[in-house]
């Protein structure tokens, strides 16, 4: 058996380099986050119950996130905000929302599609008398 020559033994360390840190960049996995706004028109401070569900196989529905969230009333500086950051890991999610006490709710699909960038789901609360209910916005950053 020949001896290897430096030539050989740096070009073979060299393709495995090169392969180990190709195969580094393909294996990263999506962590963004959904960052939740709730966001109140109303002179009334509403609390708002908050679900996330998930399909976890065939028809089975799994909650990630429930809970209920106090977001102020509209002022003179404007419309009342509660923000809850990195809620959740970016996926695809049944929202459901209902304020305490009324019988106002409604339910939203929310599908990824920010590529990896930071999502937002922007919950506005509408209590019109013409139309109460929410509005559901989805924005990546």
């Amino acid at each position: 058996m020949s001896p290897i020559s430096r030539r050989s033994a740096l070009r073979a360390g060299s393709a495995t380099l090169f392969v180990g840190l190709s195969g580094c960049s393909f294996s990263q996995t999506d962590n963004s986050m959904i960052a939740l706004e709730l966001l109140n028109t109303d002179t009334s401070p509403h609390t708002v119950g908050i679900e996330f569900l998930r399909v976890d196989g065939g028809d089975e529905m799994s909650t990630r996130y429930e809970g209920e969230i106090d977001v102020d009333m509209k002022d003179a500086e404007g419309a009342g905000l509660a923000v809850r950051e990195e809620l959740l890991p970016s996926g695809p999610y049944l929202v459901r929302a209902n304020i305490e006490g009324e019988p106002i709710s409604d339910h939203y699909h929310l599908y990824p599609r920010c590529d990896g960038r930071a999502e937002y789901l922007r919950v506005s609360i509408l209590t019109e008398e013409d139309a109460s209910g929410f509005e559901f916005y989805h924005s990546c950053s």
